[in-house]
């Protein structure tokens, strides 16, 4: 869908270390951008590292006026961590708002 942005993600991750990053503007006027969980890939998700990236991510969303943000569940499947346990509480001090969709496929 989006050729390259493999490559822009590890340079920016290279450059700016384990952060949220918007990767794209969209054409329908959406964005794409990255949520980390994890500090290598191999590892399971990190509460303390969601909890970051979902203040990081509140920061994006004002500095680019982003009005709505979807997220699959963060940390839940290959993260390892249960959703309703360990990470959606982490989320709802931070994600405060209804600007916040999270989603199940």
């Amino acid at each position: 869908m989006l050729p390259g942005i493999d490559y822009k993600l590890g340079e920016l991750l290279g450059r700016y270390g384990n952060r949220v990053f918007r990767l794209a503007a969209l054409p329908d006027g959406s964005h794409l951008g990255s949520f980390p969980v994890k500090h290598s890939w191999r590892d399971c998700a990190d509460p303390e590292l969601i909890k970051r990236s979902a203040h990081q991510l509140v920061e994006l969303m004002e500095r680019f006026r982003i009005a709505e943000v979807y997220l699959p569940r963060p940390g839940a499947g290959n993260g390892k961590l249960d959703y309703l346990a360990d990470v959606k509480p982490v989320l709802e001090e931070v994600l405060i708002d209804d600007r916040f969709r999270i989603i199940t496929f």
